[in-house]
């Protein structure tokens, strides 16, 4: 993470605000469309993948259909989109073509539900990572050779290339074909029914944290894009923090329910009070030292970017507080908690976006990701079980 901030923060600034809201922009369209190359399901691929391993053909080769599916729609959806709100420009319409190519290959990632349901996330950690250093080093080298954009597009496509290759030979090497001819009717239709909340709550999740972005690049300016589009990825970074967290404390969460319930309250107070202090802790140095860190890596063609910082940091807060708060949707089986809390933060966006850019630009927009994230999390307090749960890891000593 640390390496492809700092290598990010370098490309951003070669490329300079123009360009780098360009490609932040195109990569927040591709990846917005890229939500129908996998429709959020992979977690009913592994639960099948596991529960029966006798139609591992069938299921692989069922869910590597409806990927490649949806993959195909992306580039003309995004070629549609880009021809209707940004006619002539040329170079963006070049670079979405160029990293939907990326969204073709990503639908071989079916074989990550596979690698998962046998317990190998260790062989995708490593092929991932070692594409990743291939695709940063390639960056590296564009950036001294002083490469156009397009060809900082052609990276993702180059890992990518290298994911796909390594997951098709271990397919091979397994004896698991992935074939088109092998899918199963009533897998699909299984997929589909158990999957259709999934479907609804991942594309809420996709349309809310890029939502911002897409609002930026198509009402304002890509060179108002840029410094933003940087320092969202900062704040994006410092929330994988509180992600690594929750995964962290999970299991003792889960070991302290198996004990008693009060061990369950005591053990989600420490990692409440823990994820509070720290996400107010890290946004207090965080937005005292943006405008700094903006200077020494960005420069001062990416001046306004420390501003943004400052503001969209403190979102980290409300973005702590529920990943954290997720262990009490989770543990109570309160599902329908994490799709309403996710579609009320996106229709807020999607409701004051427009007149918001138009009135306040990049500065309202960042004020309003704070305020719909706030809205988002507190939500939570609309389930009576999530509420009284919150209410007795407040009170027990």
């Amino acid at each position: 993470m640390a390496g492809a901030f700092l290598v990010g923060a370098w490309v951003a600034r070669y490329l300079g605000p123009q360009q780098y809201g360009t490609f932040a922009y195109a990569t927040a369209l591709i990846a917005t469309l890229g939500f129908m190359a996998s429709w959020g399901i992979e977690s009913l691929v592994i639960r099948d993948l596991v529960q029966a391993p006798e139609r591992q053909q069938q299921v692989v080769s069922t869910y590597f259909l409806v990927r490649l599916g949806g993959a195909i729609l992306v580039p003309l959806a995004a070629l549609l989109f880009l021809l209707w709100s940004h006619p002539g420009e040329h170079e963006l319409m070049a670079v979405a073509v160029v990293l939907s190519v990326s969204t073709l290959l990503s639908s071989l990632d079916v074989v990550d539900c596979w690698l998962q349901a046998r317990q190998r996330s260790g062989t995708t950690s490593l092929i991932r990572l070692v594409a990743f250093v291939v695709g940063t080093l390639a960056k590296c080298a564009l950036v001294l050779a002083q490469a156009p954009l397009v060809w900082f597009a052609a990276t993702s496509v180059l890992e990518c290339s290298m994911i796909a290759a390594a997951y098709w030979n271990l397919m091979q090497k397994d004896g698991v074909s992935l074939s088109l001819r092998n899918w199963d009717r009533t897998e699909l239709k299984r997929l589909l029914l158990d999957g259709k909340i999934m479907v609804l709550s991942g594309l809420t999740v996709v349309i809310y944290s890029r939502l911002d972005v897409l609002a930026i690049g198509t009402l304002l300016s890509k060179e108002a894009l840029g410094p933003y589009a940087m320092a969202a990825s900062m704040c994006a970074a410092w929330n994988m923090v509180g992600m690594s967290l929750s995964q962290a404390w999970a299991p003792q969460i889960s070991a302290a329910l198996g004990r008693s319930y009060e061990s369950y309250v005591r053990e989600m107070r420490r990692f409440l009070v823990f994820s509070l202090m720290l996400s107010v802790g890290g946004s207090l140095v965080i937005g005292a030292t943006s405008n700094l860190i903006f200077d020494l890596l960005l420069g001062t063609a990416y001046q306004a970017g420390g501003k943004i910082l400052a503001i969209l940091v403190w979102s980290s807060v409300p973005v702590f507080i529920g990943i954290a708060t997720s262990q009490i949707i989770v543990n109570e089986r309160l599902y329908w908690v994490s799709l309403f809390r996710t579609s009320l933060g996106m229709v807020i966006s999607v409701a004051l976006v427009v007149p918001i850019a138009f009135q306040w630009g990049v500065t309202g927009i960042a004020v309003l990701v704070n305020a719909s994230a706030w809205v988002a999390t507190l939500s939570i307090l609309m389930s009576r079980i999530a509420r009284q749960s919150l209410v007795r890891v407040c009170k027990l000593n």
